[in-house]
């Protein structure tokens, strides 16, 4: 039997919460979009589920992150993480280069979702520059349709980059 679950994973700059930018690629590389990030930067992740599903684990580039869970209680139909990470010891990418990171996240039951997220890393020093460029990330969103019998892995129907609505 199959349940559908989506997985919406927010990124933003820590501790500022300025957003974080996108681009798109068209079909010059392997993914649409590109996700512009800073080497040697911390970046806050809230990781929404829909619905309501424990998670145990996530992983970018085999690097754990420590998960927080966010208490919503207006929402009991969804799960709520928050998590930073690191870009510390990444490469800069050289011009019409990107980064493939993977991303795992395991539930319990060891349901695991595994996706790559394309990026491209730009030096972290400095306060201008192309990783401003773009447009401001609102989420990235997996809709999965997660195996709720013996099998570990899942399924990734839709993996989409949505952009911030600016009013």
């Amino acid at each position: 039997m199959e349940e559908r679950v989506k997985v919406r994973v927010t990124v933003a700059q820590w501790p500022t919460h300025t957003p974080v930018f996108h681009k798109p690629d068209g079909q010059r590389f392997v993914q649409p979009n590109t996700l512009k990030v800073r080497a040697n930067h911390k970046y806050l992740l809230e990781t929404v589920i829909t619905p309501a599903r424990q998670l145990t684990s996530m992983r970018i580039s085999g690097q754990t992150l420590l998960l927080r869970p966010v208490d919503d209680r207006r929402h009991r139909d969804l799960t709520r993480y928050s998590a930073i990470w690191c870009t510390t010891g990444y490469d800069v990418n050289k011009n019409k280069t990107r980064t493939f990171l993977p991303l795992m996240l395991e539930f319990q039951g060891e349901n695991l979702v595994v996706t790559t997220v394309q990026c491209k890393v730009y030096p972290g020093e400095g306060e201008g520059g192309h990783y401003r460029w773009g447009q401001a990330l609102h989420s990235i969103d997996l809709h999965c349709g997660l195996l709720t019998s013996e099998a570990t892995f899942t399924t990734v129907i839709t993996h989409s980059v949505v952009s911030k609505r600016l009013l």
